[in-house]
């Protein structure tokens, strides 16, 4: 326990000792919790938002990834100086 608690916050750390004395007093309680927050869990179609949310992602990627290559690349062209033969044709 002591290596988890060297890595977080000590807010976090108090946090979780408040709950552990919490679930230790009332173990009937938190039992029931748990079970309860399990099941609401279990009936949320977890699988179709995160195919919802991969879609979407997927929809907009392309179009950023096309905005993000033109700026680059006129980022590109201004930051070269032309040359003397380059502005003619």
């Amino acid at each position: 326990m002591e290596t988890k608690e060297k890595s977080m916050c000590p807010q976090c750390v108090e946090a979780m000792a408040r709950m552990e004395k919490c679930i230790r007093e009332n173990p009937r309680e938190a039992a029931l919790t748990s079970l309860g927050a399990g099941f609401l869990l279990a009936q949320l179609p977890l699988r179709l938002l995160m195919a919802t949310v991969a879609r979407i992602v997927l929809l907009v990627l392309k179009p950023t990834l096309l905005l993000y290559g033109f700026y680059r690349m006129a980022e590109d062209m201004n930051e070269h100086p032309k040359t003397e033969t380059e502005g003619q044709i």
